[in-house]
């Protein structure tokens, strides 16, 4: 739906809205508490870097989130979750000013804590995903761009990530 939006295709608000809320409702409710570190801001490019407030690191997961706590959260989920809110918040924006304003708080907070959930549990092992490592890479690196972060933490999540799939093995070749 993003992809045809991108190219002209109008999409009525009440159906980003709806994408909106699944993506808000879904989110975890609980979370540990986490204290991001300092980070530039990806919605203003003149300040040099934005030091994120403690808060709840909450992620997405598999299965309906209400009663789930944050250890039953996925990294590939939570990958999706962020980048499902920013582009339904985005798209939301531009085809009613007033509906997308009417969430900016939630989906901050909703943002804040999906990146928190994944500055704290941040991974590029292989050895932690078996056959859907492939598909979080690429999830994080969406995410991410989706939402405008150069770095996690002290991480520089594309050349880390970068460096790990070009000293993957490659599989030999049947000639």
């Amino acid at each position: 739906l993003y992809a045809a939006a991108r190219c002209g295709v109008y999409c009525p608000p009440k159906h980003w809205e709806i994408i909106l809320k699944h993506w808000l409702d879904t989110q975890q409710d609980k979370g540990s508490k986490f204290q991001p570190k300092p980070r530039k801001d990806p919605f203003n490019k003149s300040a040099t870097t934005v030091t994120p407030r403690a808060v709840e690191a909450r992620g997405w997961n598999y299965t309906d989130a209400s009663g789930a706590d944050e250890s039953d959260a996925t990294h590939t989920m939570t990958c999706a979750g962020i980048a499902s809110v920013r582009i339904a918040w985005a798209c939301l924006c531009q085809v009613d000013k007033g509906a997308g304003a009417k969430y900016a708080p939630q989906v901050a907070a909703s943002l804040e804590s999906g990146l928190a959930w994944l500055e704290k549990n941040y991974t590029f092992s292989q050895a932690s995903f078996s056959s859907w490592y492939y598909y979080y890479v690429y999830g994080f690196e969406r995410a991410c761009v989706i939402y405008g972060v150069h770095a996690l933490g002290e991480h520089n999540w594309y050349y880390e990530g970068a460096s790990v799939l070009c000293n993957m093995p490659r599989p030999a070749q049947n000639v």
